[in-house]
């Protein structure tokens, strides 16, 4: 699977929390991909949804908080 494809999944996955993946991050992920099997990788892709929703978000959210004080 190719970075783009990745990356849209990923972002597909993060629909409803609005957050959107760089291309960095789907290069990483692209490059151990292709030694994964689609049951693999689509693990692999709701981890990361699921890291992003305990760790990114509420990190953003401290940093706005952070700003507004």
């Amino acid at each position: 699977m190719d970075a783009k494809t990745l990356l849209d999944r990923m972002n597909n996955a993060h629909a409803p929390t609005g957050i959107c993946l760089d291309e960095p991050y789907a290069e990483f992920l692209a490059t151990i991909a292709h030694k994964l099997s689609a049951d693999e990788l689509d693990k692999l892709v709701t981890f990361g949804a699921a890291l992003t929703d305990m760790i990114l978000i509420p990190y953003m959210r401290a940093s706005d908080w952070a700003k507004v004080e």
